[in-house]
């Protein structure tokens, strides 16, 4: 019932829009769940600044860190968070990622935790530490990914308390997970902002 209440609490700031923060340098700490190359999952922390800019997003390159379609992520990341922010047009977007770690980035699977970060970092609403994100972005809409059972076993190890899934996703072992960490099921960004947001 507790749990059934911090979402329906979640929810209910959905309308409420973020405003862009007017500092001119902020920062968002978060993490991409992503899969390894041998089948378990894991934790990826990132960081998006946000300066006063001319719409770019910067991304490091070097030594072939990222996967060939992390950079198209991005872009869509950037296009659906400015439906809650506004227009990013005047704002460079810095995305790093921590040492090692950089090199497994890849997958769209990343897309919506990529766009609730942008989001925190541009209006200086705080993350939920407790929180995790795994889902692709179809527009504004979250979009099922691979790897999910696992990705969730990594964030329940990690100390999780929520992991926010797209509607249709599929979970074979969503009953046995559900035990350990709670699901939450959204439709879209804005759903999934509210829960991973602090007003």
């Amino acid at each position: 019932m507790k749990r059934l209440l911090f979402i329906a609490a979640c929810l209910l700031a959905v309308g409420l829009g973020y405003q862009a923060a007017p500092s001119p340098h902020s920062q968002a700490v978060f993490q991409a769940v992503a899969v390894t190359e041998d089948g378990s999952g894991m934790l990826t922390p990132f960081t998006v600044t946000a300066t006063r800019g001319s719409g770019r997003i910067l991304l490091d390159v070097s030594e072939s860190r990222y996967g060939p379609d992390t950079e198209a992520s991005l872009a869509e990341a950037r296009d659906a968070a400015q439906t809650l922010v506004g227009s990013l047009a005047t704002t460079d977007l810095r995305i790093d990622f921590e040492g090692a770690a950089a090199q497994r980035v890849s997958g769209e699977s990343g897309g919506a935790a990529f766009a609730i970060a942008m989001v925190s970092a541009v209006s200086g609403a705080q993350l939920r530490p407790e929180g995790a994100v795994s889902a692709q972005l179809n527009g504004t809409r979250l979009a099922p990914v691979g790897g999910i059972d696992e990705k969730i076993l990594a964030a329940e190890k990690a100390g999780k308390k929520f992991f926010v899934v797209a509607r249709g996703q599929e979970i074979k072992y969503e009953q046995d997970l559900n035990k350990r960490i709670a699901i939450v099921r959204v439709d879209t960004l804005a759903q999934a902002a509210s829960i991973l947001l602090l007003k």
